[in-house]
């Protein structure tokens, strides 16, 4: 998984870095699989395969 940092303020700013990004860490886990079941009915290709809808 790829860490996302806040630069918002930094663009164009030679040589100045950002932060980092101390904020607490968001996680949602679709314990019904909806997300995914909405996904598979437009790609019946997916049926049977691992899935993460992000």
């Amino acid at each position: 998984m790829k860490r996302c940092e806040h630069t918002y303020g930094y663009e164009g700013t030679a040589g100045v870095t950002p932060p980092p990004w101390t904020g607490p860490a968001v996680g949602l886990m679709d314990l019904d699989a909806f997300f995914a079941s909405v996904e598979m009915l437009d790609h019946p290709e997916w049926r049977g395969k691992p899935l993460i809808v992000g």
